[in-house]
């Protein structure tokens, strides 16, 4: 018979996976909600690195957090300004919210959205199959239920070993079949992901890794598909971080077969290179700065400052330093600026 681990640890690994260290009974309350990150991404340091608190891209985001015992409460507003049809300036807003509620050591959470997005997802416990194994399912839909997807995980943590094995129902009742595994060797790591479509048996995700960390060095190679049709080459990244007294060095090198094209007619041709360059700053407990600059001459600034323990602001802004002009819109907001406020209610 399946003997039930009445259990549940945290589901959240640094990629993004759930940690299982052994069959002890733990009674935990502390409610964890699903994983960030995508199941096709390894949520690895060097890609984080290169995208929190790059706020640009939109006008102010406002998140909030609710914590209890048993609970927690996400939100986040986000409004941008956009042209309307009239050609005028416009706020655009977008709303989410989030809860999680530990129930007899299991997580359960909801969220829905303003675009009218439902989403459901539940801890359903581990379960000695011989191994500890993790269950966990998820149902999307919308509020008037027009359309569905969903899937079931059963996840595996060895000491040296991550594993996952996905069944999805996609759009339309479509079904696919997803597969990842990260091996951890010491100081290295290889992993892969893999979905396959069932409907026409044809491979539509095929992702892989590799990554090495000495001392304060992290090395990483990753392959990232983009074509869903047929098995081709997709973009390769070579990246590396740096740790030193605060200051944390990025750097990342990729190609992308996709874009190493002939340029379609009155269109400059695509750019299959990209060397991006970032650099991140603690300069002590509660601030933070940052900047990132690619061959495409684009530089990103951000900084974030704490406010004791429950309130954060970041800012941030871009420029094209081969057009600096541009800098200066001569809309309504002059220069490409983003806000994010953080609030957190214990």
């Amino acid at each position: 018979d399946i003997q039930k681990i009445q259990t549940i640890n945290n589901p959240v690994m640094s990629d993004g996976a759930a940690k299982t260290e052994s069959k002890k009974l733990n009674t935990s309350t502390k409610p964890v909600g699903a994983p960030k990150s995508q199941f096709n991404s390894f949520s690895l340091e060097y890609s984080r690195l290169l995208m929190d608190d790059f706020v640009h891209g939109k006008f102010l985001t406002t998140k909030y957090t609710g914590k209890g015992q048993r609970f927690v409460v996400n939100g986040k507003e986000v409004v941008d300004i956009k042209k309307n049809k009239d050609g005028q300036d416009a706020p655009v807003t977008s709303n989410e919210v989030k809860y999680v509620q530990n129930v007899e050591g299991r997580s359960l959470e909801a969220k829905f959205d303003s675009k009218g997005l439902v989403r459901f997802w539940a801890n359903l416990g581990q379960y000695d199959l011989g191994e500890v194994i993790n269950f966990y399912a998820k149902v999307k839909t919308t509020k008037e239920f027009k359309q569905a997807s969903s899937n079931l995980t059963a996840e595996y943590n060895g000491k040296r070993c991550h594993a996952q094995v996905r069944f999805d129902l996609k759009k339309g009742l479509e079904p696919y079949f997803n597969h990842k595994v990260i091996l951890t060797e010491g100081n290295a790591k290889l992993g892969y992901v893999a979905k396959v479509g069932l409907k026409n048996f044809n491979l539509t995700r095929y992702n892989v890794f590799a990554s090495y960390s000495h001392k304060s060095f992290d090395a990483y190679l990753e392959h990232i598909s983009n074509n869903k049709t047929k098995i081709s080459l997709g973009e390769i990244v070579a990246a590396g971080v740096f740790k030193h007294a605060g200051h944390t060095f990025v750097g990342k090198f990729s190609y992308d077969r996709s874009k190493d094209v002939a340029a379609e007619e009155g269109k400059p041709k695509p750019q299959p290179f990209l060397l991006t360059l970032a650099s991140v700053l603690k300069v002590n407990k509660d601030a933070t700065v940052r900047a990132k600059l690619d061959s495409k001459g684009e530089l990103a600034l951000s900084g974030r400052y704490k406010f004791g323990n429950n309130f954060s602001l970041v800012a941030g802004t871009r420029v094209d330093l081969t057009n600096p002009g541009s800098f200066l819109t001569g809309r309504t907001i002059p220069i490409p600026l983003g806000l994010q406020a953080e609030f957190t209610f214990n």
